[in-house]
């Protein structure tokens, strides 16, 4: 549900009339982007943020269960890197990258997010 508040401060013929504002936060509005299934290279444009700071947002929703990880990452690779953060401390994202260079750190942390969320291994950061 998308928080609303009410402006009374609008007039119309002399007199206040109510307008519904919508006031979403930034991930929201990400969100909402996500569902329109734009890129991540188009939501960055659209909201003037680095790719890195929509991935960012992607991987909160995942974690928050708002987004599937399914969404970015598929599910034979989503398992390969499950199998990685039960075998290697995952304290740290950049010695796993290293020894795994075939994966985005976006699929790493978005995989880390959802084990996180449905805490089949907390990984933390």
């Amino acid at each position: 549900m998308i928080p609303t508040i009410i402006d009374l401060k609008t007039k119309k013929n002399g007199k206040y009339v109510e307008t519904i504002i919508s006031k979403l936060t930034t991930l929201e509005k990400t969100k909402e982007l996500i569902d329109r299934r734009l890129p991540i290279e188009e939501i960055a444009r659209l909201r003037g943020f680095t790719m890195g700071t929509i991935e960012s947002h992607i991987v909160q929703l995942i974690e928050s269960g708002l987004v599937s990880v399914s969404r970015y990452v598929d599910l034979e690779k989503q398992q390969k890197i499950e199998e990685i953060y039960k075998t290697h401390s995952a304290s740290e994202l950049k010695p796993i990258k290293d020894l795994y260079p075939q994966y985005s750190y976006l699929e790493l942390k978005a995989v880390k997010a959802d084990l996180n969320r449905t805490s089949k291994i907390k990984c933390y950061e």
